[in-house]
């Protein structure tokens, strides 16, 4: 199981339709939490990247449901091919079935293993994940604001920003002003 790091939660999910549904719904992130990272072994078997080791009751005492409310939403995800679960006496092995999709590990080299948590790595990743998604590391100066204030401003209709200094200041129009 994985201990540390994160899982991706793609906005596409609120689309889905089970999504207003907060047991199901909660079942589902949770699987995806819960869900080994690599394959690892569990009673002399193999346990794959994506499947998860587990009991109703122990899934039921995890998120605070009933056994029956745990039933129902493995019966849900089941339909709907997001798992697939193989019961035995002692415990039931769950599948997502397309977990590589939902936890994919190449995004433009931001993705990398859990396993190398380290300080390093972690600023590593952060300055990718930065660079990826645009992140200015330095605020802009004041020229800059006021060419996206001037561009962004709705006309006629005062706007409000912070200054270098951190102080919120008011942006009028020259027509704006009421000279008295």
């Amino acid at each position: 199981m994985n201990e540390f790091g994160y899982i991706k939660i793609h906005r596409q999910m609120t689309e889905w339709e089970w999504y207003t549904d907060p047991y199901v719904k909660g079942m589902f992130i949770h699987l995806l939490i819960k869900a080994n990272y690599k394959d690892l072994r569990f009673k002399g078997k193999v346990i794959k990247r994506g499947q998860l080791v587990t009991t109703i009751r122990h899934l039921a005492e995890q998120l605070d449901y009933s056994p029956n409310t745990v039933r129902r939403c493995l019966k849900v995800l089941r339909q709907t091919h997001e798992i697939k679960y193989t019961a035995t006496r002692s415990y039931t092995l769950i599948t997502i079935l397309n977990f590589d999709k939902y936890q994919e590990k190449d995004v433009k080299g931001v993705s990398r293993s859990v396993s190398s948590v380290d300080t390093q790595g972690d600023t590593e990743l952060r300055n990718n994940r930065n660079a990826y998604f645009g992140v200015v590391k330095t605020p802009p100066n004041k020229q800059e604001v006021n060419a996206v204030a001037d561009e962004e401003k709705p006309k006629g209709r005062p706007m409000m920003m912070r200054d270098e200094n951190g102080k919120l200041v008011i942006i009028e129009e020259e027509g704006d002003k009421d000279d008295g």
